[in-house]
């Protein structure tokens, strides 16, 4: 009976696995607020609601390899495709994102300690129009971010 996460497990055999991985995903959003601008000195209470529908794609590999000691390391690689688009009820004006993404993560554990990185880049183009205005226009929008997570955890003896 282990006592603990980090308890060594017997030698076994290497083992290296590789999983092919695709997910679809979708948000409806409604937003009913009331927002406060001030322009000029002047400030003025508006209705803000909006309602935003999101949709996506994501797929990716991912390489796990079991060493004999019982340690896992996993690494892949994603990319996808996003397209969200946000309707205010009040206001005649429009906005949608759309394109794509890629990233990379790996993650390293050891008995209960695990270390994991992530790093991912979005290139999207948001395109906006306001009819009554008379105005149309659009921007490219690159977004790069990462996170890094080192945990350990330990399991509670007499737990149930």
């Amino acid at each position: 009976m282990a006592v603990s996460l980090k308890d060594e497990p017997a030698l076994q055999p290497a083992k290296t696995f590789i999983d092919v991985w695709a997910a679809g995903y979708g948000a409806r959003r409604f937003e009913d607020s009331t927002s406060k601008l001030t322009f000029f000195g002047d400030t003025f209470s508006a209705r803000m609601d909006y309602d935003q529908s999101t949709r996506g794609f994501q797929g990716g590999i991912d390489v796990i390899s079991i060493t004999p000691s019982g340690n896992a390391l996993m690494g892949g690689i994603f990319g996808g495709f996003l397209d969200s688009a946000v309707r205010p009820d009040a206001v005649a004006v429009s906005g949608d994102y759309h394109g794509g993404m890629i990233g990379a993560y790996a993650s390293y554990l050891h008995g209960g300690f695990s270390l994991n990185a992530v790093v991912k880049a979005d290139f999207l183009d948001f395109d906006w129009t306001a009819p009554t205005l008379a105005l149309e226009a659009d921007a490219d929008v690159e977004t790069f971010g990462g996170r890094i997570e080192v945990a350990y955890k330990r399991a509670l003896t007499g737990s149930t």
